[in-house]
């Protein structure tokens, strides 16, 4: 019985501490920027898509331009619900009038390029006239700082608008800021 007890407090132990370095390992993780792709192959990705949100006609109900993905992979551009980016056609989007078909197609294959290396979202903030972006995602409520990624345009400054925000990783020119929602 003695051994037993042991055994059990051993085996919590263990799984206490592997529980606990996944949940460190997660947090570090999601503060430094770590593509599949190339840093610069991401960068240029998320300059094109900055361009091709600028085009997107504009919808007087909502707040921002966005573009992004939700939980179950669906695409949402201007917040409308466009499906599954494999069912999409992108000459029936409204929002696309103003892009060629050639662009309309790069715009879709961009934002899957970007969500397969952990970039979800791409959306306009008013306040600073700046593109910004969702990294590394995660519906963890116990996660309190969402990671905003943004491209800072030569010539530009936009650290004056997070100011309140850690800067814990930079590449080329994203950086990757923690946005506490709390």
């Amino acid at each position: 019985m003695k051994n037993a007890l042991i055994f059990v407090g051993i085996m919590l132990v263990l799984f206490l501490v592997t529980f606990w370095r996944c949940q460190v390992g997660m947090i570090d993780q999601r503060a430094i920027i770590q593509f599949k792709a190339p840093v610069a192959q991401v960068e240029s990705r998320i300059i094109r898509m900055n361009q091709l949100m600028e085009k997107l006609v504009p919808v007087e109900d909502i707040f921002i331009h966005n573009c992004f993905f939700d939980q179950q992979g669906c695409l949402y551009i201007n917040s409308a619900n466009q499906g599954k980016p494999e069912t999409i056609n992108p000459d029936t989007i409204a929002v696309f009038a103003n892009l060629s078909p050639a662009e309309r197609n790069e715009f879709i294959a961009a934002m899957l390029f970007l969500k397969d290396n952990d970039v979800w979202s791409v959306y306009k903030l008013k306040t600073c006239d700046c593109y910004v972006s969702e990294y590394m995602s995660t519906a963890n409520e116990s996660f309190k700082m969402r990671r905003i990624l943004y491209y800072n345009e030569p010539g530009k400054n936009y650290s004056v608008l997070f100011a309140e925000s850690k800067i814990p990783d930079r590449k080329g020119n994203l950086v990757l800021i923690g946005y506490n929602f709390d």
